[in-house]
């Protein structure tokens, strides 16, 4: 596991972006950003292969998360979270630190 040496030894996390959206539309930029966001996912997996650190995949936590509680519940736009959506991200990090 990669720590940054600064005397109290952190870990470093990938985090992957998110896009929730229930819009299904083809051809509109919401298709094209959620088209891409798989292959930077996938990278950011590798390199945290490569380089041996933690990786949290909020595109799956968001979609775990959107089988109880629909969209709005977490984004008022598919990008930026509200405080809800803030809240299920800081707890997901919490967790993932509490592991050692």
């Amino acid at each position: 596991m990669v720590r940054i040496q600064d005397g109290i030894g952190c870990f470093v996390f990938l985090i992957t972006p998110f896009y929730i959206s229930i819009e299904n539309a083809l051809d509109t930029i919401c298709d094209r950003a959620r088209s891409l966001l798989p292959r930077y996912i996938d990278i950011e997996e590798c390199l945290t292969v490569r380089y041996n650190t933690r990786f949290v995949n909020l595109q799956s936590v968001f979609g775990t998360q959107l089988m109880h509680r629909d969209v709005d519940s977490f984004c008022p736009e598919p990008l930026h979270p509200n405080r809800a959506g803030h809240i299920v991200i800081a707890d997901t990090l919490l967790s993932e630190l509490s592991k050692e």
